[in-house]
């Protein structure tokens, strides 16, 4: 871990506050100082901190997870934790908090299977969870991608929803809008001040060209607007590994996406604004 307390102009020394295989993910809580971090094993785990990171409090096991967990905390000491459980039993597990992190429910299955991943493609769809939700950690979305029944016969991204902060959830809802059969994976998501979500993925609907495209909705249960392709080229989608993740954030009312580009070689992380998109 490294810690800047200058907005990132300057960073701390290093120093190992966990031993981990893979996967680490960390969120800043709510009130000043407070950290997340949790990491995949057998067992993964997730542990906080409430000193900025100079110490960590005991270590809350999340059973045996393979490809990592999200972490969403909120101005009301919600704390979301959804990730999938195991190759093997493939459902998606969800932990919160409702102190911020101190204590945790008993965790709940919310998808009992959450599909086929395509583990041998070129490249690699893993069963990786994101998660945000709105500031007060109301209204929350999940996403993954994976092939389902109610899908395009490939790969396609899906989104889990609650207006309740975490009480009851929607079933899968599939966001991508292609009508054909092709592969949509490595989705990521963000949701604004007023509740709105905003999801961003890879996308080889252009024959199989590696795009980057962007939904919105206000309600995702009533459906997402039409696709919005960001990227403004696009390069091949023929290759062993375009990384894990995409990256999408609120930052004001704009929507800011990163990806990995392949216009130019075998990969570059290229970034997009929506100006106003997360807007009033």
């Amino acid at each position: 871990m490294m810690t800047s307390t200058d907005k990132g102009a300057t960073w701390s020394d290093v120093r190992s506050i966990q031993s981990a295989p893979d996967k680490p993910w960390a969120a800043g809580g709510v009130d000043d100082g407070v950290l997340f971090v949790s990491w995949l094993g057998n067992p993964g785990g997730i542990k906080r901190s409430i000193d900025h990171g100079m110490t960590w409090e005991t270590v809350k096991s999340t059973g045996n997870i393979v490809h990592g967990t999200a972490i969403v905390p909120s101005t009301t000491g919600l704390v979301h934790v959804p990730y999938n459980l195991d190759s093997q039993q493939n459902q998606l597990r969800y932990l919160r908090s409702k102190d911020n992190g101190k204590t945790y429910e008993m965790p709940r299955d919310l998808v009992q299977d959450m599909g086929t991943f395509c583990f041998q493609c070129s490249p690699r769809q893993h069963p990786i969870v994101g998660a945000a939700s709105d500031p007060t950690g109301k209204i929350v979305a999940i996403t993954w991608a994976s092939r389902m029944p109610a899908g395009e016969g490939d790969d396609d991204v899906w989104v889990l929803y609650s207006k309740d902060g975490g009480d009851t959830w929607s079933d899968p809802i599939r966001v991508n809008d292609n009508s054909s059969a092709s592969r949509q994976f490595e989705s990521w998501v963000a949701v604004d001040a007023s509740g709105r979500v905003h999801v961003a993925w890879t996308d080889f609907r252009e024959s199989g060209a590696n795009e980057t495209w962007y939904a919105r909705s206000n309600d995702p249960t009533k459906g997402f607007e039409p696709n919005v392709q960001v990227t403004d080229g696009h390069g091949s989608g023929n290759t062993d590994f375009l990384g894990d993740y995409k990256g999408i954030v609120v930052s004001g009312n704009d929507v800011l996406i990163v990806w990995e580009d392949t216009r130019n070689d075998s990969g570059d992380i290229f970034f997009a604004r929506a100006a106003g998109a997360a807007g009033p």
